[in-house]
């Protein structure tokens, strides 16, 4: 472990991962606790899009795939308000148009070298100190909001007409958690890239809800899951040479897994008990 301490890009990479834990922490169960699992994911895929964006017009990819993702995100949460019944279609939409427009943009960009892969499956072994300092922005923006606005969103989790019937902004505050989303999408390229972030978004939050009795609970316990899975990957990816993105979401599974079985045998063995 020292030795891997002496290298800056494990160094990097491990505040990388803690940045990114920190952001699944605070984002994953108010995804979780909303069902907008499915949205996540959209978010994740139509974010292609902006990479592609950002190698046709030769500009720094992250930055531009944040403010394609957060045009996409507002897009989605003010048609979705007005008509409801076509989210899973607006998702679906989102989606693959997200990705077919990143695609064809790519094919438009001639002589580019990006290791597209590295978008798809995250390399979090080389992010930078200029990722680091995204990353850490997007984690300050995100932790005020949600400290701000922390009772809003409980309100909002419990029940929208409830949380309409108080007087809350209720349109207002699931485009918030929309964009928010959205954030947390782009900040998780670099640790696992856009095919896995929807599994480190929400294994976690689901894992949490074991030991929560109420949302600030979920979101402290989702940052130790997601930092002990990010982290054991990390070390995996170094000493076996593994991809560090599938590295970290193989760990992830296997502990949901684990988990998931022994409740499943619990309940067999309790109802034959009875």
């Amino acid at each position: 472990m020292v030795e891997m301490l002496g290298f800056e890009f494990m160094r990097n990479a491990f505040l990388a991962a803690f940045l990114a834990s920190l952001a699944c922490g605070l984002i994953g169960p108010l995804v979780v606790a909303n069902r907008q699992v499915f949205l996540a994911g959209g978010m994740a895929h139509a974010a292609y899009g902006g990479v592609g964006l950002a190698l046709f017009l030769s500009l720094p990819v992250l930055p531009v795939v944040w403010l394609f993702t957060l045009v996409m995100s507002v897009f989605f949460a003010l048609i979705n308000l007005k008509q409801k019944e076509m989210t899973e279609a607006l998702v679906g939409l989102i989606w693959s148009g997200g990705m077919a427009f990143g695609i064809l943009l790519l094919d438009f960009s001639s002589g580019y070298n990006v290791d597209l892969m590295s978008y798809l499956f995250g390399s979090i072994l080389t992010v930078s100190k200029v990722d680091i300092t995204l990353m850490s922005i997007l984690n300050l923006i995100i932790g005020f909001i949600i400290w701000v606005k922390y009772k809003d969103f409980l309100v909002l989790i419990f029940d929208f007409e409830y949380a309409k019937s108080l007087g809350l902004k209720v349109n207002y505050l699931y485009i918030l958690l929309v964009v928010l989303i959205s954030f947390v999408v782009v900040l998780l390229i670099q640790v696992v890239g856009l095919i896995l972030v929807v599994a480190l978004l929400t294994i976690p939050a689901y894992l949490a809800r074991r030991w929560s009795s109420n949302l600030a609970m979920m979101m402290f316990f989702s940052f130790l899951c997601a930092l002990f899975f990010s982290l054991i990957g990390i070390v995996l990816s170094y000493y076996l040479n593994l991809t560090s993105g599938a590295s970290i979401i193989a760990v992830a599974v296997i502990c949901f897994s684990f988990f998931t079985l022994k409740d499943l045998f619990s309940g067999v063995l309790r109802n034959k008990k009875v």
